[in-house]
């Protein structure tokens, strides 16, 4: 019977299978602004940031793809401003991207893995004309987890954009078993979060100079993370194993 319902759905333009998406979309939404609006907010570190934007500095706050579920409420409430989220064009991606609208986040698409190159070009060109800050995930869409990939060290090289580490953990939450060990917050919680020092990229760096920030800005952020979890009494996801190390 299930065999049979799949082959008319499929004939028919999956028009059950677009059903259900939207059906799980529309209670995930509930969901997200229910977290959004009930939770707490224990910030740390916070004049990192406020310190650039004192100086008129563009930054990008980057986050790991398990934590950055609230990142754009969050950053939206607490420090306001314009911002930009650069995301893929998956379904995931563009669930996250309608979400972000609720507090005034646009949303650049990139494929990262397909054709970086383009998808930074794209981003640059939207700061530069909108005059925004960022939010990026550095080991996105798919890992490795908590692995900072090159393009992001790139783009703040061309862009003279510092990257501001950012993490989050929920007093209430669930870690789920995926990839990127990705946490879903309870409503009504406390999450913390914490700023790290911003990592700057010189124009001029050289491929040995990029390689340096690049492990800064992984080891800036997994220092953390190991943080923010100690905090909340949770205990955090090692980073995943290099292609080349498994």
């Amino acid at each position: 019977m299930l065999r049979f319902i799949r082959r008319l759905d499929k004939k028919l333009g999956r028009p059950i299978e677009m059903l259900l998406r939207y059906s799980v979309f529309l209670l995930f939404s509930c969901y997200y602004l229910l977290v959004a609006f009930s939770t707490r907010i224990e910030e740390h570190n916070g004049d990192i940031p406020r310190k650039l934007r004192a100086n008129n500095q563009l930054f990008a706050v980057s986050t790991w793809h398990g934590r950055l579920l609230y990142t754009g409420f969050m950053v939206r409430r607490k420090l306001g401003g314009s911002f930009v989220a650069f995301n893929s064009p998956h379904l995931d991606g563009q669930m996250l991207a309608w979400l972000h609208l609720w507090f005034g986040i646009k949303t650049v698409y990139g494929a990262p893995n397909k054709n970086p190159e383009r998808g930074m070009m794209n981003l640059l060109k939207y700061v530069k004309k909108h005059k925004c800050d960022l939010l990026i995930t550095p080991d996105g869409p798919k890992g490795p987890r908590q692995r900072v990939k090159r393009g992001v060290i790139a783009f703040a090289k061309i862009s003279d954009v510092p990257i501001i580490p950012f993490v989050s953990v929920p007093y209430k939450g669930v870690m789920l078993k995926s990839w990127d060990r990705f946490v879903l917050a309870m409503p009504f919680t406390k999450i913390i979060v914490l700023w790290g020092e911003p990592v700057f990229v010189d124009k001029k760096a050289d491929k040995d100079a990029q390689t340096q920030a690049q492990q800064l800005l992984e080891d800036r952020m997994n220092h953390l993370l190991q943080e923010v979890d100690k905090m909340a009494g949770r205990e955090t996801p090692a980073p995943a194993p290099y292609k080349s190390e498994i």
